[in-house]
């Protein structure tokens, strides 16, 4: 738990239990303004949260409870994540000017679990390889800066490819695989109800094309820290 607010400051607390009221520790929280980019989850990969769209996070603790420093008041988004339960995502909660709101009790739905591997196109392991949920629901929610795909991480695969994914929601589901030395892969998907454990998921990448070529015309002081992206 954090601590008290500095005076002026609004802070926001509040508990997050799982349907049977226990309290959970460890949960991720996190709040942003209420209305910024619609219903877009406060932890997808590449927004930009600085002065324009900052970002406010909070653990809670063994007694399930957390606080946040600093919001403004107004609307209010929020997002919790905890291991093997479904995420949550709430937009435009009031937040009333006052010292310390109390949003109450926040409870998480038993998530899904999908456990398998990332191989490439000759089913040999692809370490390294960054999985992401997709907000298919939401079009701004599926592109950031440059058109490319972005999401929620939810899993990294290890040295032999293998992978878990322990914070999604029972029903269709769209994962974006993004890898270094592959294009991205977008695999789809569905579950049948909370709490269920599938294995056996392969998400085959496609081998990449590599792409040589020379940058001419930059200024000296550059060398060797100039960046080329390609999508």
């Amino acid at each position: 738990d954090a601590a008290r607010p500095e005076r002026g400051e609004t802070s926001v607390v509040g508990l997050v239990v799982d349907e049977l009221g226990n309290q959970l520790e460890g949960a991720r929280v996190l709040s942003g303004p209420g209305q910024a980019f619609g219903e877009m989850p406060l932890d997808a990969e590449g927004l930009f949260f600085g002065s324009f769209l900052k970002r406010f996070e909070a653990t809670t603790g063994q007694d399930g409870r957390f606080r946040l420093t600093g919001p403004k008041p107004g609307a209010l988004r929020l997002s919790v994540r905890a291991q093997g339960f479904a995420p949550l995502d709430k937009a435009n909660l009031p937040l009333p000017a006052e010292s310390q709101h109390d949003l109450g009790n926040l409870q998480l739905e038993p998530g899904v679990i999908l456990a398998g591997r990332v191989v490439d196109a000759r089913g040999r392991p692809v370490a390294g390889a960054r999985i992401l949920r997709m907000q298919e629901q939401h079009s701004m929610a599926v592109f950031f800066a440059r058109g490319r795909p972005s999401g929620v991480p939810v899993a990294t695969s290890l040295e032999d490819g293998s992978l878990q994914i322990d914070q999604l929601g029972a029903g269709p589901y769209r994962l974006l695989t993004v890898s270094d030395d592959h294009p991205d892969g977008i695999t789809s998907g569905a579950t049948a109800r909370p709490g269920e454990r599938r294995s056996g998921l392969i998400i085959a990448l496609e081998e990449g094309a590599e792409i040589q070529g020379l940058v001419v015309g930059a200024p000296a002081d550059l060398a060797g820290r100039m960046v080329v992206q390609a999508w």
